[in-house]
């Protein structure tokens, strides 16, 4: 009898990696959610990362309501970590195709803050599935604040394209951003497009530099066209 306690107790050490508090071993969306409610940020970071490690889809909308609400930047990005750890067709099947979660995700889409917008901006570009492409294209257009603009045109430089997915719709945001007049948001065009290497906005950034007044979006255009290979000149600039 002995010999079995130590094995039960054994094989319960093993598992306790896995046990949420309480024994639980199958986490619920409303108890992650309850433990990323907390007041304590420490916390939060380290349930995302739990949730991240378990690779757990139960964790998917909870990860997405925290990082839309919460008022630590680094929290959004880490929700979207999360959710790009977790696996591809788990995404698919069983979160993108829920019918709770698609109607949520239009609520937290329709969310009016400034701070909730570029949170989500954040936990999208961070977690950088094809599906995230018209959502972070909507938040990156001219129709939103500039703050919120230069933020999700920023983190949509994130996004890795592939032979199946070249996020059109983000990159056409950062088109369109070349052509505005506000230095933050050029820069924040310039920052995307070079990360991403989006050659076809070479003459976009080269004319950004050479007639720019803004200091920062130009040193952003110079070092875009750079990351997309431009050997050419730069003028004085």
């Amino acid at each position: 009898m002995r010999y079995l306690s130590l094995l039960a107790a054994a094989a319960l050490l093993a598992a306790g990696a896995f046990l949420l508090p309480g024994g639980d071993l199958n986490a619920k969306p409303t108890d992650w959610l309850k433990r990323l409610s907390s007041n304590d940020a420490n916390e939060i970071y380290a349930t995302i990362r739990e949730i991240e490690r378990r690779r757990d889809i139960a964790g998917g909308l909870p990860l997405l309501e925290t990082a839309a609400k919460t008022r630590y930047p680094h929290l959004a990005v880490a929700c979207g970590e999360a959710l790009a750890a977790m696996d591809p067709a788990a995404i698919e099947k069983d979160l993108l195709k829920d019918k709770k979660f698609k109607k949520r995700f239009k609520r937290l889409m329709g969310l009016k803050e400034s701070y909730q917008q570029m949170n989500l901006a954040r936990v999208l570009g961070a977690w950088g599935h094809p599906f995230v492409d018209d959502h972070l294209a909507h938040l990156a257009s001219g129709r939103r604040n500039p703050e919120v603009q230069a933020e999700a045109l920023f983190m949509s430089g994130a996004l890795v394209a592939t032979k199946k997915e070249k996020f059109r719709e983000t990159a056409e945001a950062i088109g369109k951003a070349f052509k505005g007049r506000d230095g933050a948001i050029q820069a924040a065009a310039c920052s995307a497009a070079g990360r991403r290497k989006l050659t076809q906005f070479k003459d976009q950034a080269l004319s950004l530099v050479k007639r720019s007044r803004d200091d920062y979006a130009g040193l952003y255009a110079v070092w875009a066209l750079k990351q997309m290979g431009y050997d050419g000149g730069v003028g004085s600039f």
